[in-house]
Protein backbone atom coordinates (compact mmCIF):
# COMPACT_ATOMS: atom_id res chain seq x y z
CA UNK A 1 0.00 0.00 0.00
CA UNK A 2 1.70 2.98 -0.89
CA UNK A 3 2.78 5.62 1.99
CA UNK A 4 -0.25 8.32 2.35
CA UNK A 5 3.14 11.12 3.18
CA UNK A 6 4.53 10.58 -0.30
CA UNK A 7 3.69 8.75 -3.19
CA UNK A 8 5.08 5.82 -4.89
CA UNK A 9 5.07 4.29 -8.39
CA UNK A 10 3.82 0.92 -7.93
CA UNK A 11 4.15 -0.12 -11.32
CA UNK A 12 8.23 0.13 -13.72
CA UNK A 13 7.57 2.86 -15.88
CA UNK A 14 6.61 1.74 -19.45
CA UNK A 15 6.22 3.03 -22.81
CA UNK A 16 2.94 4.26 -24.11
CA UNK A 17 3.04 0.82 -26.74
CA UNK A 18 3.66 -0.84 -23.51
CA UNK A 19 0.77 0.64 -21.95
CA UNK A 20 -2.00 0.08 -24.51
CA UNK A 21 -1.04 -3.74 -24.71
CA UNK A 22 -1.28 -4.01 -21.07
CA UNK A 23 -4.80 -2.78 -21.58
CA UNK A 24 -7.22 -5.43 -21.65
CA UNK A 25 -11.51 -5.56 -20.73
CA UNK A 26 -12.57 -7.16 -17.53
CA UNK A 27 -12.95 -10.79 -17.72
CA UNK A 28 -15.47 -12.68 -19.57
CA UNK A 29 -17.97 -14.25 -17.07
CA UNK A 30 -18.06 -12.06 -14.34
CA UNK A 31 -21.39 -11.50 -12.63
CA UNK A 32 -23.92 -9.87 -14.12
CA UNK A 33 -23.85 -6.69 -11.99
CA UNK A 34 -19.94 -6.20 -12.61
CA UNK A 35 -20.48 -6.56 -16.49
CA UNK A 36 -21.88 -3.23 -16.21
CA UNK A 37 -18.68 -1.83 -15.57
CA UNK A 38 -16.83 -3.84 -18.31
CA UNK A 39 -14.58 -0.88 -19.56
CA UNK A 40 -11.06 -0.99 -20.74
CA UNK A 41 -8.53 -1.25 -17.43
CA UNK A 42 -4.59 -1.53 -17.29
CA UNK A 43 -3.79 -5.13 -16.48
CA UNK A 44 -1.18 -3.52 -14.26
CA UNK A 45 -3.14 -1.55 -12.29
CA UNK A 46 -5.78 -4.53 -11.56
CA UNK A 47 -2.69 -6.30 -10.31
CA UNK A 48 -1.78 -3.44 -8.26
CA UNK A 49 -5.84 -3.40 -6.54
CA UNK A 50 -5.44 -7.36 -6.32
CA UNK A 51 -2.07 -7.05 -4.58
CA UNK A 52 -3.76 -4.54 -1.87
CA UNK A 53 -7.12 -6.81 -1.51
CA UNK A 54 -4.96 -9.72 -0.53
CA UNK A 55 -2.64 -7.75 1.59
CA UNK A 56 -6.01 -6.86 3.59
CA UNK A 57 -6.27 -3.59 2.88
CA UNK A 58 -9.61 -2.03 3.57
CA UNK A 59 -12.22 -0.72 0.59
CA UNK A 60 -11.48 2.73 2.10
CA UNK A 61 -7.58 2.69 1.59
CA UNK A 62 -7.73 0.49 -1.48
CA UNK A 63 -10.15 3.40 -2.91
CA UNK A 64 -7.75 6.24 -1.18
CA UNK A 65 -4.38 4.40 -2.99
CA UNK A 66 -6.35 4.26 -6.66
CA UNK A 67 -6.92 7.55 -6.46
CA UNK A 68 -3.91 8.27 -5.19
CA UNK A 69 -1.90 6.39 -7.93
CA UNK A 70 -4.25 5.93 -10.82
CA UNK A 71 -5.54 9.41 -10.99
CA UNK A 72 -8.44 9.13 -13.71
CA UNK A 73 -8.80 5.17 -13.23
CA UNK A 74 -12.14 3.94 -13.72
CA UNK A 75 -12.37 2.17 -10.03
CA UNK A 76 -15.54 0.54 -11.05
CA UNK A 77 -13.60 -1.35 -14.24
CA UNK A 78 -11.06 -1.87 -11.70
CA UNK A 79 -13.13 -3.45 -8.93
CA UNK A 80 -15.31 -5.26 -11.29
CA UNK A 81 -12.12 -6.80 -12.94
CA UNK A 82 -10.42 -7.88 -9.67
CA UNK A 83 -13.54 -9.40 -8.30
CA UNK A 84 -13.92 -11.29 -11.81
CA UNK A 85 -9.94 -12.68 -10.98
CA UNK A 86 -11.38 -13.65 -7.53
CA UNK A 87 -14.42 -15.48 -8.93
CA UNK A 88 -12.22 -17.19 -11.58
CA UNK A 89 -9.92 -18.58 -8.71
CA UNK A 90 -12.39 -19.84 -6.82
CA UNK A 91 -13.82 -22.54 -9.70
CA UNK A 92 -10.75 -25.05 -9.28
CA UNK A 93 -10.73 -28.85 -10.28
CA UNK A 94 -9.74 -30.27 -7.26
CA UNK A 95 -7.82 -33.28 -9.13
CA UNK A 96 -5.88 -30.85 -10.95
CA UNK A 97 -5.25 -29.19 -7.45
CA UNK A 98 -4.20 -32.61 -6.33
CA UNK A 99 -1.63 -33.30 -8.81
CA UNK A 100 -0.55 -30.01 -8.75
CA UNK A 101 0.71 -30.26 -4.69
CA UNK A 102 2.11 -33.93 -5.66
CA UNK A 103 3.79 -32.82 -8.67
CA UNK A 104 5.61 -30.03 -6.33
CA UNK A 105 6.22 -31.88 -3.34
CA UNK A 106 8.12 -34.62 -5.99
CA UNK A 107 10.01 -31.45 -7.26
CA UNK A 108 10.78 -30.48 -3.86
CA UNK A 109 12.10 -33.59 -2.44
CA UNK A 110 13.95 -34.46 -5.47
CA UNK A 111 15.78 -30.77 -4.82
CA UNK A 112 16.03 -31.51 -0.96
CA UNK A 113 18.24 -34.43 -2.00
CA UNK A 114 20.56 -32.49 -4.46
CA UNK A 115 21.59 -30.53 -1.70
CA UNK A 116 22.12 -32.91 0.92
CA UNK A 117 18.53 -31.54 3.27
CA UNK A 118 17.70 -35.24 4.17
CA UNK A 119 14.95 -33.42 7.37
CA UNK A 120 13.40 -31.14 4.08
CA UNK A 121 13.13 -34.75 1.77
CA UNK A 122 11.59 -36.68 4.79
CA UNK A 123 9.12 -33.58 5.01
CA UNK A 124 7.97 -34.05 1.35
CA UNK A 125 7.76 -37.58 1.33
CA UNK A 126 5.46 -37.37 4.64
CA UNK A 127 3.35 -35.13 2.72
CA UNK A 128 3.01 -37.19 -0.43
CA UNK A 129 2.66 -40.30 1.54
CA UNK A 130 -0.30 -38.65 3.49
CA UNK A 131 -1.89 -37.59 -0.13
CA UNK A 132 -2.47 -40.93 -0.45
CA UNK A 133 -4.63 -41.19 2.33
CA UNK A 134 -7.35 -38.52 1.68
CA UNK A 135 -9.96 -39.06 -1.61
CA UNK A 136 -10.56 -36.07 -3.58
CA UNK A 137 -13.57 -36.94 -4.90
Amino acid sequence: MPNRAKSASTSPPTCKADEKAKKKTAPAGAPSELANHAATVDESQVDQVLKWILKGHSEHDVAEAVANEFPGADVPALVAAVLAILDNAGQFDPVRVRGFCFSSAHNLYAEMIEIGDYSGALRALKFIEAMTRTDVH
